[in-house]
This record gives C-alpha cells, structure tokens and sequence, in this order.
C-alpha cells in the first residue's frame, strides 16, 4: 500500500469513527493545504473534526511527512511546549477556534510568523513559520 492510500483510508476509518461526514471531509479546504506544505511541514490534526483530518490527508499527499503529523489531543499548551516549540519549518492545521486562539498567542509570543484564516463550519486552518 502506498502512503497516499494508507493515509486516505486511515481518514476514513478516523472519520467513521469520529463521526465525520463524507460531505464534511470533501469540503476541507484542500486546496489550501496543498500549498503550504512542504516535507519539512508539520500537520496538527484534531480527530474529532472530519474537516481537520481530510485537511491533514490532504498534507500528507500533498509532500508533508507522515512522521510529522501530530494529533491535537485535549491540551494544545500541553502539545505545543512538549513538541511544537522545538519544531523545525512550518506547523500548519484545521483547528477549532480555541486551539487555534491559543497556539496562536503561543507561537507569537515566540517570535514566530502565524497566518490564521476563519473557515466555515467553526474551524480556523493556521499557518506557522517557526524561526
């Protein structure tokens, strides 16, 4: 199996599990994705938002590395000091708004270079270009 598909159908089976929608994991802004991925890009995924994994698909196949996703648990501080902070490249996400509030702050008040953009559906895809 090919990396593409393995991390095709593991958002599948992530989404069945969660809840997620077909509709919900075709509207993820993949194009967006696409863009601002690199293989030095690291992808943060919350698993209980079908729009956050197909995001994070979308990454994957689109050049970011496998091993640099990292799931968005019940503590984005917690996550960001454990991990993020000493992340080399780019963190890039569909969050909901109060994780992305966060790590927002977080990540600004270290110096780094953060884009957010509103989407639908109550979630923010974030852009960090660490230092």
């Amino acid at each position: 199996m090919d990396r593409r598909s393995f991390i095709v159908d593991s958002a599948a089976l992530i989404a069945g599990v969660c809840g997620g929608s077909p509709e919900s994991l075709a509207s993820a802004p993949r194009a967006v994705a696409s863009r601002t991925v690199a293989p030095a890009t690291t992808v943060l995924v919350d698993a209980s938002l079908g729009r956050s994994i197909a995001f994070a698909a979308d990454a994957v196949s689109a050049g970011a590395s496998t091993a640099s996703v990292a799931p968005v648990g019940g503590d984005i501080g917690a996550l960001w000091y454990a991990r993020l902070a000493s992340t080399q490249g780019r963190i890039v996400g569909l969050l909901r708004p109060s994780d992305a509030f966060v790590l927002t702050r977080l990540a600004r008040h270290a110096g780094h270079t953060v884009t957010e953009q509103p989407w639908r559906a109550h979630t923010v895809e974030i852009a960090i270009d660490l230092r």
